[in-house]
């Protein structure tokens, strides 16, 4: 709803950000929230947080630690995805 973006293109970019986000295996699972707790790991739901903002594909992004509270292999895998995305 951020876009307008064709149902192609938005699909082509979600299938891009799946794929340099690790996320692939995650595609059709619930997020959980609030009063759900199952779901994708809390390191799956930042990857996924950023994922939504990259999606519009905007012209500047602020990040306040991405990485926080990421294992090395994932902090590795959205800055690596970053980088790529710039």
């Amino acid at each position: 709803m951020r876009t307008n973006l064709s149902h192609e293109v938005a699909k082509a970019r979600t299938e891009k950000l799946l794929s340099l986000l690790n996320l692939e295996e995650n595609a059709n699972k619930i997020v959980g929230g609030l009063f759900t707790f199952t779901g994708i790991s809390a390191k799956e739901r930042k990857r996924t947080a950023l994922a939504v903002e990259l999606i519009t594909d905007p012209h500047i992004i602020f990040l306040d630690e991405p990485t926080s509270g990421l294992d090395s292999e994932n902090a590795f895998i959205m800055i690596n995805m970053l980088k790529r995305e710039t």
